[in-house]
């Protein structure tokens, strides 16, 4: 289902459905694609949830619910996912950015530039230092103005603290 997803939101056949703000469609695919990644292990969808979150990043009304999951998935437990997500995040902001930049966009010229740069020169499949990755992905959220939701390690941590 996740492969059909992105074929089809890559084909361009339903933009104008998906951009039409009436209808809630792109919203109801989001929540699904994440309830149905959320804790799996299969390599192989979580790549094509990747792809999908990828996909709905061109839309005003999912944009940074996409953007926030991608974000995540910088700091998986999945050196190979972690190196997808930042390739895919890189190649779609390339190919979207001005959805990003320009009037009622996200952020400027610049911090699309320092984003993408930290996209290519983080090494994302190092599993050594998690502590840099994750300042390189706090570092995009905070450019990108976005906040990640609580994991249950941090609740864990906070609630005992």
């Amino acid at each position: 289902m996740l492969i059909f997803l992105d074929k089809l939101f890559s084909s361009y056949v339903i933009n104008t459905v998906l951009e039409d703000s009436h209808f809630e469609f792109c919203q109801e695919i989001f929540k699904l694609v994440k309830a149905e990644l959320n804790g799996c292990k299969n390599i192989n969808k979580l790549k094509a949830g990747v792809e999908v979150y990828c996909q709905l990043l061109q839309f005003s009304s999912t944009r940074r619910s996409a953007l926030t999951r991608l974000l995540l998935y910088l700091t998986h437990s999945f050196a190979f996912l972690r190196k997808y997500a930042s390739l895919r995040l890189y190649e779609t902001l390339m190919m979207f950015s001005s959805e990003f930049t320009e009037e009622g966009g996200m952020i400027s010229d610049d911090d699309l530039e320092l984003s993408l740069k930290l996209l290519s020169e983080t090494d994302w499949s190092d599993g050594k230092d998690k502590d840099r990755l994750k300042v390189a992905r706090d570092t995009l959220c905070g450019i990108y103005q976005v906040t990640l939701p609580l994991t249950r390690a941090t609740v864990a941590v906070n609630t005992t603290a």
